[in-house]
């Protein structure tokens, strides 16, 4: 395990083939570990190894690649008592792990998205400074294209309820309370409302839910900021029919 990798961490920054090598190396050894090896793997890398040292760091994140790449219940169990629900939660590691959610083939394990879902929705839960940059809109983001799996494999009223309460957040365009809201904001305040309305616009359209198609083309207005109005033309994109054709095509 540790020879692996060290092989991975001794590669130079711009590319090494041996990295691809060391890599699925690794990933062999771990398939091969009996699942309670596996814990004790988890809990050295995750809980015990001190990241003060950049090669504990370096280590960390490619053992959470890996478990993110094998993509097994237990690896993803791991995965969320260890990183997600952790004591002491690492950003920098919540939004690698965010990189492989959005793009596992399968909607993640049930305790995944629970764990998700508190951070998009239920913050009180955890520490105020998990939220200080940009985790929440990752961990959103990464939330909506497990919509749109989870649609895909069927479980259609799982993603009707996350879509909706991301509905609630984002609301319909109203030009007449978004002007009266606009008057009596600061200049921070309109970056900070634009933003996150962009992030709930985009996460709609990695859901690509048919009942998100109306709050997405309210926010498409003249009336409404030109970041916003981008971020709903680019999450109609992401819809394969004619209807939402129609709207790119007289916004274009």
């Amino acid at each position: 395990l540790k020879s692996n990798i060290t092989c991975i961490r001794q590669q130079p920054e711009d590319g090494s083939p041996l990295v691809g090598y060391c890599f699925l190396n690794l990933l062999q050894v771990l398939k091969l570990m009996p699942e309670k090896e596996m814990v004790k793997v988890a809990d050295f890398y995750f809980v015990e190894l001190k990241p003060i040292l950049i090669r504990n760091r370096e280590a960390t994140e490619i053992i959470l690649d890996a478990f993110g790449a094998l993509g097994t219940n237990q690896t993803q169990q791991l995965l969320v008592e260890r990183v997600l629900l952790s004591d002491k939660p690492d950003k920098n590691l919540i939004v690698r792990l965010m990189t492989h959610v959005a793009g596992m083939e399968q909607p993640p394990v049930k305790e995944m998205i629970s764990a998700m879902e508190d951070i998009c929705f239920r913050s009180e839960l955890f520490p105020e400074s998990l939220f200080v940059g940009d985790l929440h809109n990752r961990v959103l983001l990464a939330l909506g294209s497990v919509v749109h799996k989870l649609s895909k494999s069927g479980d259609h009223e799982k993603a009707r309820e996350i879509t909706d309460r991301v509905h609630s957040l984002l609301g319909l365009h109203d030009p007449w309370l978004y002007r009266q809201k606009r008057e009596t904001q600061t200049k921070k305040e309109k970056i900070e409302y634009d933003r996150y309305r962009a992030v709930l616009l985009e996460t709609l359209g990695n859901a690509r839910m048919d009942d998100s198609f109306d709050y997405i083309i309210s926010h498409i207005n003249a009336t409404n900021s030109p970041w916003i109005k981008r971020a709903g033309v680019h999450a109609l994109r992401k819809y394969e029919h004619h209807m939402a054709a129609d709207v790119l095509l007289t916004t274009a």
